[in-house]
Parts: structure tokens; sequence; C-alpha cells
């Protein structure tokens, strides 16, 4: 039996969990009253192998500080606390085998995410969040202006 086809279902179930994750900060933006968009970017990551890269964006809509970072760890405490769940020994055994590959899959895929939020987490309360499109996905940031040179 070949190794592609004794991994089949794990690989499969890899892609949903990554399905799931976009889904959610899908979600999470439409609670928050925006139009959000799925979309794949093409990477060249190493040995100039090019990855397909999916995420959700926010185009030409001002975004808070705030909304940004819900949208973002969304899919990580989500997922990540519904996997260590399955791993529960009151569960079979099969379920915390694919909780351990969901939480695997799932916080190497949030590693983004937390980078973002994190830099995020760095500006004022106040501030906005702008994605645009020109030769990639550019983000710009404002914060709003106080005449007495209050940030929030």
């Amino acid at each position: 039996m070949s190794l592609a086809k004794t991994l089949s279902h794990e690989i499969v179930f890899a892609i949903g969990v990554i399905a799931v994750h976009e889904s959610i900060h899908y979600l999470m933006a439409l609670r928050n009253g925006y139009e959000p968009i799925f979309g794949i970017k093409i990477q060249e990551s190493a040995w100039l192998l090019r990855e397909p890269i999916p995420y959700v964006a926010i185009f030409d809509e001002y975004v808070s500080r705030n909304e940004n970072v819900t949208q973002l760890i969304a899919p990580l405490v989500v997922i990540d606390m519904v996997a260590l769940l399955f791993t529960i020994p009151i569960f079979p055994s099969i379920f915390a085998f694919y909780a351990k590959i969901a939480l695997v899959v799932n916080t190497a895929g949030s590693s983004g995410d937390i980078y973002n939020t994190v830099n995020i987490l760095k500006f004022p309360k106040n501030t906005k969040f702008l994605n645009v499109v020109d030769d990639g996905i550019s983000t710009y940031y404002s914060v709003p202006y106080s005449p007495d040179g209050a940030v929030e």
C-alpha cells in the first residue's frame, strides 16, 4: 500500500481543518458587519515550490483594532478548544488521533494570525485598518486625530 493512500484520510482531514479555520474568519467578519471574501494566494516557498495559501480578507472597509483581533484569533481558540475536548479519555482513541491532527494543523496554520494579532495589539485601541489590493494585499492603518493628543 502506498504512503499517499495510507495518509489520504489524514490529508483530507487536514484540508478540512484549514477550510473550517478560514470559514471561522469569514463568519466572524460577517458577524462584525463586514463583507469578507475568500481567496487563495500563490506564494513561493522553499525550493521554489509554489504553495497555495487560503485567506479571508475584508477590502476597502475600515476595521477596528479589536474587531481585527477577534477575527484573527477566533479560529485558533475555537478549533483548538474543540480538539482539546476530544483528547479527553472518555472519547474513542480515533477521536483523539484526529483531534491531535487538528491541533497541529490549526495551530501551525494560525501562526500568521498570531503574528498579526501581536502586531495589531501594539496600536492604540481606536486604530482603524484598511486592506487594499495593489501588487498584493497591503494593509494601512490610521489613528483618529484627537485635538488634545489623547490616545486610547
